[in-house]
């Protein structure tokens, strides 16, 4: 009668089976105590990340851009992005995609605004690069949204600044959303102060520099009158 050392039944050695069930079992644990610190970062940077860094960074997450200067930081407006802020970037998308929040903007990083504002301040930064991506996550927030007439610290309000930055995608979506192109200019610059949106786009269309799609911006603003 053989004597066996260790119990095999069915060709199956039961403590290697006990071994790989254990093993199974860290490696399940350590995958919760990840999931569990991501969600707990992601929880966590609601808090300490000002509301408006969150939005910026989730206007362009999706940007085919922002993968490059990671390895080559060709585009200086992309100089500073990190590894993680991507996947961070990403979720907060998800989050605002999906769940939405709150059009105002009252932080130390934005001071008193709105979320259109930082949409189009992202447009303006990235040079244009992440424009499609932007536009996408902000109609979400224009359909339906009464703050696009609201005025920012300086007395401009979102079309009045769009015309400026030279923006023809994001006028035309102001406007489709609703925005009152008869409001004035309420600011201390004497060559914009009281003029309309329609006015605004006139003069800046005039002046000798400025790029051929501001014709077309004022074309549009006399278009819709």
């Amino acid at each position: 009668m053989t004597s066996i050392g260790r119990s095999n039944i069915g060709g199956f050695d039961r403590e290697r089976l006990q071994g790989f069930l254990m093993a199974k079992r860290r490696i399940g644990i350590f995958a919760l105590f990840l999931m569990f610190m991501a969600v707990g970062l992601f929880v966590v940077s609601f808090a300490f990340v000002p509301h408006s860094v969150r939005l910026y960074i989730a206007s362009i997450a999706t940007c085919r851009h922002l993968d490059e200067p990671l390895e080559v930081s060709a585009d200086s407006q992309f100089e500073g992005v990190k590894s993680w802020e991507v996947p961070l970037a990403r979720l907060y998308r998800i989050k605002y995609w999906y769940l939405g929040g709150p059009t105002s903007v009252d932080d130390r990083v934005a001071g008193e605004s709105n979320v259109f504002t930082v949409f189009l301040n992202a447009a303006e930064r990235t040079g244009g690069l992440c424009d499609r991506e932007i536009l996408k996550l902000q109609q979400r927030y224009i359909d339906g949204s009464r703050s696009l007439d609201n005025y920012d610290e300086t007395g401009y309000t979102v079309l009045h600044a769009a015309i400026i930055f030279h923006k023809q995608e994001f006028v035309e979506a102001y406007l489709k959303g609703g925005a009152n192109r008869w409001l004035a200019v309420q600011s201390d610059n004497e060559k914009t102060n009281g003029k309309t949106a329609v006015e605004l786009a006139v003069t800046i269309a005039n002046f000798e520099f400025s790029p051929p799609v501001s014709d077309k911006i004022a074309e549009l603003l006399q278009k819709t009158e």
